[in-house]
C-alpha cells in the first residue's frame, strides 16, 4: 500500500509505508520490514499523481554502432560535494570479545595480468568499479564506460556514460557507477545513478548485456528513484549492489533535496524481465532510523535465494541485512545487529606530506558471501591509535533469518606501520576460502599506494598477509576526495582468481585507474606449498650495519641492515643473500616462491634485483627486478616454475641474493649513498 498525502499546496504526494512486525530487546535484536507489493505508483512530486511504470520505456543499443569505439575525451570536471552525504558520529555499544587479528609478515598475493585501467575523465573522484566476465571486463567510472579483453588488457569500447545512456531521457549528472557480472546469467550489469537537484529528480540507469560478451547489444531503462515521504523529495545516493541467481539489489541513502539523509532505501529487481528487455517493476523498502551505507553484498552461493548486507550501528557493533525470499512476489527485509570490536571514524589521510585522501569517514563500502560465509569491510580508526586502518568481518549466516542468529567467525585490522594510513577496502572470498582486500595505503612519505593483503584459510583467524604493491601513486594528491569506493571480483573461470580495481595519483596531480589480477596460495593454481625460513643471512655487496637472521623471519620492521657501496661508472649497490634448506629432493619441485621485503633509506628509489644460484653452472641468474621504496613496506614475490632442479643442490639447499641499486643517471647526477634494509626473507615451494 502507499499513503497519499496532501500538501498545503493541494499537490499530492506518494509515499511507501514502512510497517514494523517486530522488534526484540537485547544485542541481537532483530527488525523485520515488511515491503510492499510491487507498484507501479509514481513516486516524484514533480509529476502528475496517479498509475505510472517506475520505468521508462525500455530502449536496446548496440555499441558496435558506436564510432568511434574509443572516444576519451575529457569533460569538465564534474564534482563537488552533494548536500547532505556526510557521515554522521556514532553512538556507544558495548564491544564484541572475539579477538581481532591483525597483519601476518607472509604476503600472500601472487600478481597476475595487470592494465591500466580509464584515465583522468575530468571527475573527481573516479567511483572505481569493475566486473569480469569469462572473456571481458567492464569498467566503470564517473561519466565513463570501457570494455577490455581480459586476456590482453586491449580497450574495445570506451565512451561517456551520457552517450552511452542516450535516448532515455537521463540527467546529465550521472555519478556513483556500479558494474556487476552475474555469473548466473552470463551477463553484465551496470548501474549509475542521475541527479537533476533544481527540479528534484532523481534516477537510476540500468542497463544489461545480451550475453557475456558487452560488444554489442544492451537493453536499458531510466527507474525514477526519488521517494516522496510526505513532507518533501529525496534523492538517492552512493547505493551498493547486490545479485542472486534470480534478483538484482540495490539500496543506498536518501537525502531531501537541499536538506539531509532522510532513509535507507532499497529495491528488489527481478533480472529476467530486465535480461528479456520485457519491462521491470520492482519491490521498494524504506528505513528510517536504522540503516546508512548498506551494502547488499554479491552472492557466489548458486541457488540462493537471499542477498546479505552490512551497514554501521554504533561504535562497536554493525547491523546485518537479509533480502530473502527473492524468487518470490513478495521479497522481505530483515537485520539484526552484531557487536564487533570497538572502533571510531577516520578523518583523511595524508599524502605524501602536502596531499590529502578524504576516506569518506567509517562507512561500509564492500560485501560478500559465499555460502553461509559473508564479509564485509570498512575503514576504522583503532582505539588507542590515530591513524586509519581496515576492518574487515567474516560472519556464518547459519540458517538466519528463518532461525537463530548470525555468528561473528573472524575479525581483522589491516594495521601498517608507523604513519602509513589503509582506506578504501574491497573484499572478496574465492572458492578455496582465501579472502583478500584490495586498500589504499599512503603517508607522510607515500603518496597513494594501491595495495593487496590475503590470506588462507589455514592462517590463524583474524590475520591477513602483508601488503603487495600493485602501483604507486607518482605524487602527492591535491585532489582531496578519494574513491569513492574500490571494487573486486572473482574471475568465473576458475572461481579463485582475484581481480581488483583502484585509484593511483598520475604525475601530474590527477587520477589513474588499474586493472590487476592476482592469485592467493592456495587458489589459482593448487596447493599453498610448504614456507621456508632462511637459515642463514649475510651482507654480499656493501657493509654490515646490523641486524640478524631473526630480522628476516617476520614482517615487523625489525631489518637486517647493509650500507652500500659504490662502483665506479656503475653506481651505488647493496645487497643480501640468503641461504635456506628444503625437504625437496630439487628433481620433484614445481614452484619455487621467494618473497621479499626490503627498503631503503635515505636515498632515493631503488632498483631491486632477486638472483637463484644455479648449482649446476656454479654462477648467479636473474629472477625478477622489482623498485625498492624508500621506507617502502611492499613484499615482493619471485615465482619461478620451469627448470628448478638446477637452484636445489644435491644437499637441498637453494640460494638466493637480493639486491638493490641506484645507478649513475642522465647529466652527471650522483647516485646517493643508501642503507638496505631487509625486513622479510621467505622460500615457499611447491612439488
Amino acid at each position: 500500500m502507499c499513503n497519499r498525502i496532501f500538501g498545503a499546496s493541494g499537490t499530492l504526494r506518494i509515499a511507501f509505508g514502512l510497517v514494523i512486525v517486530g522488534v526484540a530487546s537485547g544485542a541481537f535484536a532483530q527488525l523485520n520490514i515488511r515491503s510492499m507489493p510491487p507498484t507501479l505508483l509514481q513516486v516524484s512530486k514533480r509529476h502528475d499523481p496517479g498509475p505510472a511504470r517506475h520505468f521508462s520505456p525500455s530502449q536496446q543499443i548496440d555499441t558496435l554502432s558506436f564510432f568511434p569505439q574509443i572516444d576519451t575525451t575529457i569533460g569538465q570536471r564534474g564534482f563537488r560535494r552533494r548536500p547532505g552525504e556526510k557521515d554522521g558520529s556514532l553512538a556507544i555499544g558495548a564491544p564484541n570479545s572475539t579477538p581481532f587479528g591483525g597483519v601476518g609478515g607472509t604476503s600472500r598475493s601472487v600478481l597476475g595480468p595487470t592494465f591500466p585501467g580509464i584515465g583522468f575523465t575530468g571527475w573527481i573522484p573516479p567511483d572505481c568499479s569493475a566486473a569480469v566476465g569469462t572473456s571481458h571486463i567492464v569498467q566503470t567510472v564517473n561519466s565513463s564506460i570501457a570494455f577490455y579483453d581480459k586476456s590482453t588488457g586491449n580497450v574495445q569500447f570506451s565512451q561517456a556514460s551520457t552517450q552511452f545512456f542516450a535516448g532515455l531521457g537521463a540527467t546529465s549528472f550521472q555519478f556513483d557507477p556500479r558494474v556487476m557480472y552475474d555469473q548466473y546469467n552470463d551477463r553484465f550489469v551496470i548501474i549509475f545513478l542521475a541527479l537533476d537537484e533544481a527540479n528534484e529528480v532523481s534516477q537510476m540507469l540500468i542497463a544489461a548485456s545480451d550475453d557475456g560478451n558487452p560488444n554489442g547489444l544492451w537493453n536499458r531503462f531510466v527507474f525514477d528513484s526519488s521517494v516522496d515521504d510526505g513532507i518533501a523529495n529525496s534523492w538517492l545516493d552512493y547505493h551498493g549492489v547486490g545479485f542472486s541467481p534470480n534478483s538484482i539489489v540495490v539500496s543506498g541513502n536518501m537525502f531531501q533535496f537541499g536538506a539531509g539523509f532522510t532513509a535507507m532505501q532499497s529495491w528488489v529487481f527481478q533480472s529476467a524481465p530486465i535480461y528479456n528487455n520485457t519491462g521491470a517493476t520492482a519491490v521498494p523498502f524504506t528505513v528510517t532510523g536504522l540503516g546508512f551505507n548498506t551494502r547488499p553484498g554479491v552472492t557466489y552461493t548458486p541457488g540462493t535465494t537471499t542477498v546479505y548486507g552490512i551497514s554501521l550501528n554504533t561504535n562497536s557493533s554493525v547491523r546485518l541485512w537479509a533480502y530473502t525470499g527473492l524468487d518470490t512476489a513478495t521479497p522481505a527485509l530483515t537485520s539484526v545487529v552484531m557487536p564487533v570490536q570497538q572502533y571510531s571514524n577516520v578523518g583523511a589521510a595524508p599524502s605524501g606530506g602536502a596531499g590529502v585522501l578524504d576516506s569518506l569517514s567509517g562507512r561500509t563500502m564492500d560485501a560478500v558471501s559465499r555460502g553461509n560465509s559473508f564479509l564485509g569491510a570498512h575503514t576504522i580508526v583503532v582505539p588507542g591509535d590515530n591513524k586509519a586502518s581496515i576492518r574487515w568481518y567474516e560472519f556464518d549466516m547459519g540458517s538466519w533469518p528463518t532461525s537463530g542468529t548470525p555468528t561473528l567467525s573472524q575479525q581483522g585490522n589491516i594495521t601498517l606501520g608507523a604513519g602509513q594510513w589503509a582506506i578504501m577496502p574491497a573484499i572478496s572470498k574465492n572458492s578455496f576460502g582465501d579472502i583478500s582486500v584490495i586498500y589504499t595505503r599512503s603517508s607522510n612519505s607515500i603518496f597513494s599506494d594501491l595495495v593487496t593483503s590475503s590470506r588462507v584459510q589455514s592462517d590463524p583467524a583474524g590475520t591477513i598477509g602483508g601488503p603487495t604493491l600493485i602501483r604507486g601513486g607518482l605524487t602527492s594528491s591535491q585532489m582531496g576526495r578519494w574513491g569513492d569506493y574500490f571494487s573486486m571480483s572473482i574471475d568465473p573461470s576458475d572461481d579463485a582468481t582475484f581481480w581488483g580495481h583502484g585509484e593511483v595519483v598520475r604525475a601530474d596531480g590527477l587520477w589513474a585507474t588499474e586493472i590487476q589480477s592476482w592469485t592467493v596460495s592456495s587458489g589459482g593454481g593448487g596447493g599453498g606449498g610448504v614456507d621456508y625460513d632462511a637459515i642463514s643471512l649475510t651482507s654480499f655487496m656493501g657493509t654490515y650495519n646490523a641486524g640478524g637472521l631473526a630480522e628476516a623471519t617476520t614482517s615487523d620492521n625489525l631489518t637486517f641492515d647493509v650500507d652500500s657501496i659504490l662502483l665506479p661508472g656503475q653506481g651505488h649497490f647493496g645487497a643480501v643473500q640468503a641461504d635456506f634448506l628444503i625437504a625437496e629432493p630439487g628433481a620433484g619441485v614445481t614452484e619455487l616462491n621467494v618473497k621479499v621485503e626490503t627498503n631503503v633509506d635515505p636515498g632515493v628509489s631503488a632498483t631491486g634485483t632477486v638472483f637463484l644460484w644455479n648449482w649446476n653452472q656454479n654462477r648467479f641468474e636473474y629472477g625478477k627486478a622489482f623498485p625498492v621504496r624508500r621506507l617502502g613496506n611492499d613484499i615482493q614475490s619471485v615465482k619461478l616454475k620451469t627448470s628448478l632442479a638446477k637452484y636445489v643442490s644435491g644437499t637441498g639447499q637453494v640460494r638466493v641474493v637480493i639486491r638493490a641499486h641506484d645507478p649513475f643517471r642522465f647529466r652527471g647526477t650522483s647516485p646517493s649513498p643508501f642503507r638496505l634494509r631487509t625486513d622479510l626473507v621467505k622460500l615457499t615451494v611447491k612439488s
